[in-house]
């Protein structure tokens, strides 16, 4: 999108992250000098300085992506919030995220402006955060194009088993150890479905393993660690489904690339996942294994089911493009700089 009004400066707050961050930037955007990530948020947390033109140069407005937007003086300040699990749930999310209440709360004072992906979020911050609504902005994120998958790789990935697939980091707000019991219910009836889980170890790892142990599903969960997007292509294309059985989302990224991949999604019905999915997804009520089991064996028995679920979702994924949501960003940048 030709933006001749807009340059563009990344604030990068980490020096090991730096390289994989050039490579995802398009061409011709500079990057400040690194600066340490962890410092500067004890320092913001409780104090203004320093402010972020020290790092980036004169600027009209700072977007803070993920929780974090510096002190900019005169300048305008916008942070994107994705969920408030620090808020409601602080004991399942990782302790460097406990910081982002006082954060935010900071920013607030100062005057920022609040980007929320989804309106169930929105609701939340106005409830939680007591903001005006006038300074709460819903914009969803898109997801990119989708990649054809090779059915066969996704499939050699497993051992060529038929598998359901779960995607994300292993961390207790996932509720990946739910699925593993989902399994073990259904394997009367599907002796040899897989549960392929794909995302790198977090701090619920151990709390994962315990449970495949104790369950007795060793043989039929697979771990496959972070994968690439091709692989991830790869493993939508050989699926029985997604399944996703965390009890809250900000948004829901996964549900949506599986359905643009023409993969009927299982999923709790939790936080943003209802507005985010409509009506294209089997939803169940809470992060119940039983409720869960029921839900995937109905999908996997239904040839009609899954029929109208990949069509549904196919219409869903496709209303959630970064044309969208880039050309919506740019009019409230214009929006904030001109208040």
């Amino acid at each position: 999108m030709n933006c001749p009004d807009l340059d563009l400066v990344g604030l990068t707050m980490t020096a090991r992250g730096r390289d994989t961050i050039l490579n995802t930037l398009p061409p011709g955007i500079p990057l400040s000098r690194p600066a340490p990530a962890r410092l500067l948020r004890e320092v913001w947390s409780r104090a203004d300085f320093p402010p972020v033109q020290m790092l980036t140069g004169t600027i009209d407005l700072v977007h803070g992506t993920n929780y974090v937007v510096p002190p900019a003086g005169k300048a305008a300040s916008l942070v994107t919030i994705a969920d408030l699990g620090a808020w409601h749930s602080p004991e399942r999310v990782h302790p460097s995220s406990l910081v982002y209440p006082t954060l935010v709360e900071r920013a607030l004072d100062r005057g920022a402006h609040v980007h929320a992906m989804s309106n169930h979020v929105a609701r939340e911050i106005r409830a939680e955060l007591g903001l005006d609504v006038d300074r709460i902005h819903t914009i969803p994120i898109g997801i990119g194009d989708s990649v054809d998958g090779d059915q066969q790789r996704g499939q050699q990935m497993v051992e060529g088993r038929p598998y359901i697939l779960a995607i994300g980091t292993i961390e207790p707000r996932k509720n990946f150890p739910i699925l593993v019991q989902s399994l073990a219910a259904l394997s009367g009836e599907f002796p040899d479905l897989v549960l392929a889980i794909a995302g790198g170890d977090g701090w619920g790892r151990d709390g994962l393993d315990e449970v495949i142990r104790s369950s007795g599903m060793a043989s039929r969960v697979v771990k496959l660690g972070f994968v690439s997007d091709r692989q991830k292509a790869d493993l939508y294309a050989g699926a029985e489904l997604l399944v996703s059985a965390a009890g809250y989302e900000g948004f829901g990224v996964v549900p949506l690339e599986a359905m643009a991949a023409a993969l009927p999604v299982v999923a709790v019905a939790g936080g943003s996942i209802p507005e985010v999915c409509g009506d294209a997804a089997r939803l169940i009520s809470t992060a119940d294994a039983n409720l869960l089991a029921q839900a995937i064996q109905e999908v996997l028995t239904s040839n009609e089911m899954r029929i109208s679920m990949v069509e549904r979702g196919l219409a869903q994924a496709s209303r959630f493009t970064w044309t969208a949501t880039v050309s919506a960003m740019l009019g409230l940048y214009r929006n904030l700089v001109k208040t």
